[in-house]
């Protein structure tokens, strides 16, 4: 990975609070294409395969991976990112009990999920493993299998944190409903293994997880906005402890792309309770969380 002096030095800086963005999260993508090597692109385009998830889940639900469209049809299609010609290759082969050639411009675990998706065995007698989760709880194991793959410890950390507080906020609201909650854990590990297992308070993982208490507090926490501003502000503030002495690594690259894509999305907020709302939240949570989120910091340089 290379080191971006002038890129760092020239970047403007951001807070949990800011309300003004110094650009989009797609204009400082495009602004790294003239800067990044080209192995760092690549662990960009691992944070924006999130986005490209919910298209591919949105076509799938549109049903145009399957049903041929005419061209005032297709003219008409939302715009994507994604290479609908090869995913309908891929959908159509599995639908007729093949499946179809890697395709390079597509991610392995994606290929992987339409082939799921959409594949018919010719023999009647097959037996197609089906798996328990929704279809956006399968593409996101998929993902984080596949991006826990990377060589890259900050993302593979990064991805983790994401998928442990996903899972832990789905096991809370499977206790409230009387959901089984087997059905929405995603990934396979001793972790996972845990929340669906454990009866335990913290699921008996605080020592592994060094941050399992703060995840639990917020997932009792019931106004599900400031729910999801906790989460946005324990997020900021691991992207801190990971990003303190690599200020001008890639690692610091990619937590200002995430940090933008935070404030990007609190700033899409119902104007009549932006501002107001955004700030008494931060404001409360300051007050009531800043020793725990002190010491979640502690805990995780242990």
């Amino acid at each position: 990975m290379g080191k971006y002096y002038a890129l760092v030095a020239g970047l403007p800086a951001l807070s949990v609070e800011s309300q003004k963005l110094p650009y989009t999260q797609e204009e400082f993508y495009l602004e790294l294409q003239e800067v990044l090597n080209s192995r760092d692109k690549r662990l960009l385009d691992w944070l924006r395969l999130e986005e490209e998830n919910r298209e591919l889940l949105d076509l799938h639900e549109q049903e145009l991976l399957l049903t041929p469209q005419t061209e005032d049809e297709e003219a008409e299609l939302p715009p994507t990112s994604l290479p609908l010609v090869a995913l309908r290759h891929i959908a159509r082969a599995a639908a007729s009990g093949a499946r179809a050639a890697r395709e390079r411009e597509i991610p392995a675990y994606m290929q992987a999920f339409v082939h799921e998706l959409y594949y018919k065995p010719l023999d009647e007698e097959e037996v197609v493993p089906v798996s328990p989760l929704s279809h956006e709880d399968r593409l996101a194991q998929l993902y984080y299998a596949e991006a826990a793959a990377s060589s890259m410890s900050f993302l593979t950390d990064w991805f983790r944190l994401n998928q442990t507080i996903r899972n832990v906020m789905a096991v809370y609201t499977c206790r409230r409903l009387g959901w089984p909650v087997e059905r929405f854990v995603v990934g396979e590990g001793p972790i996972e293994d845990q929340l669906r297992t454990s009866r335990a308070k913290d699921f008996e993982l605080g020592e592994s997880l060094p941050y399992i208490g703060q995840i639990i507090q917020i997932a009792e926490e019931e106004d599900i906005t400031r729910r999801e501003r906790m989460i946005d502000l324990l997020k900021w503030r691991w992207l801190d402890d990971e990003t303190f002495v690599k200020v001008f690594d890639m690692e610091n690259v990619l937590s200002y792309y995430i940090r933008l894509g935070i404030i990007e999305r609190w700033l899409k907020l119902d104007e009549r309770q932006g501002e107001e709302r955004f700030r008494s939240i931060v404001h409360g949570l300051k007050r009531e969380s800043n020793a725990s989120l002190d010491e979640f910091r502690r805990s995780t340089k242990k």
